[in-house]
């Protein structure tokens, strides 16, 4: 199968490792690696459990991810994607802006993708100025849009 690897830490593996493949760890599929690969952008990836072209295709589009408790620690001020979607963005004053839906990864830095309640999206750069702080227990992310993004 062909992977898209999104950071390095799945290259990083090896055969007998274990990943999983779906929405989250908790709904996840457990798959052992048996051969990994780079082939230009991609990964050329072969699972232990996974046998026929039928179980393959049925994986299409998957996430595939590391158990959490197997990523490398990160520093102070830093966290993975998947930490990130879905928390609460919110300005100083506690205006509700909407919810993390996408980290979008650029040349310069990361960009979020914030859903409004009624379905709109616009985007926040993830630069110190703008996101002043990402609390991961209360399910936030406080921030200091420029003036006029969401106009």
């Amino acid at each position: 199968m062909k992977v898209y690897p999104y950071g390095e830490s799945l290259a990083s593996k090896g055969a007998g490792e274990e990943v999983f493949a779906g929405p989250s760890e908790k709904e996840a599929r457990r798959l052992t690696l048996d051969d990994l690969r780079p082939q230009g952008r991609f990964l050329v990836v072969r699972f232990r459990e996974v046998t026929r072209r039928e179980e393959a295709e049925a994986l299409a589009g998957a996430e595939i991810f590391l158990p959490a408790r197997l990523l490398p620690p990160l520093e102070d001020g830093e966290y993975y994607h998947f930490q990130l979607l879905g928390l609460r963005v919110e300005t100083e004053s506690g205006d509700a802006l909407g919810r993390l839906k996408a980290v979008l990864e650029t040349g310069a830095h990361d960009v979020y993708a914030v859903e409004d309640d009624g379905g709109g999206e616009w985007l926040l750069p993830a630069v110190e100025e703008v996101v002043l702080r990402v609390d991961l227990e209360a399910g936030c992310m406080i921030v200091a849009p420029p003036p006029g993004l969401r106009e």
